[in-house]
């Protein structure tokens, strides 16, 4: 976040092998509506029709300002939330929270819009043979960082 804007950063990707397109977002966190905008980014991108779920990674003091359920609601789409650390998920109404294992790896995820067992699934399908995290999270991450390697802050992606 520079300043009081969220900087978001989206890679669709088919499964975990093909990158099919990036999504950039800039969100005022003091008069924009942050799920609304989201929301809209991710439909009016090309992709969006063949969208089986959408991934995010957080962090803590952003999420408060994601409203996960209307995002679900919004989009019809699965929803999965991946902490930015390894701390446990904060509590959000409406979303459900389940462990996962993934190569070795144990983690919290909150998800809304699908089953435990399909988001377990849509989660896995993502990773990469040895990885823990999805390649779009991954991918997203790394672009993030870049665009905002002069400030220090909180970024979704």
């Amino acid at each position: 976040m520079m300043g009081d804007v969220a900087i978001t950063v989206g890679a669709v990707y088919r499964g975990c092998r093909w990158l099919d397109g990036i999504m950039t977002l800039r969100v005022d966190l003091v008069g924009g509506d942050y799920t609304r905008e989201l929301s809209t980014a991710i439909r009016n991108t090309k992709q969006f029709p063949q969208l089986h779920a959408v991934i995010l990674s957080y962090r803590p003091n952003l999420i408060q300002k994601l409203q996960i359920a209307k995002l679900h609601k919004s989009l019809r789409l699965p929803i999965i939330v991946i902490p930015a650390s390894s701390r446990s998920p904060v509590r959000v109404e409406g979303v459900s929270k389940f462990d996962l294992v993934v190569n070795r790896k144990h983690l919290n995820l909150l998800f809304t819009g699908a089953s435990k067992e399909d988001a377990e699934l849509l989660y896995k399908i993502g990773c990469a043979r040895a990885d823990t995290i999805p390649e779009a999270v991954r991918v997203a991450r790394i672009l993030l960082k870049e665009l905002t390697k002069q400030s220090r802050g909180q970024y979704v992606a």
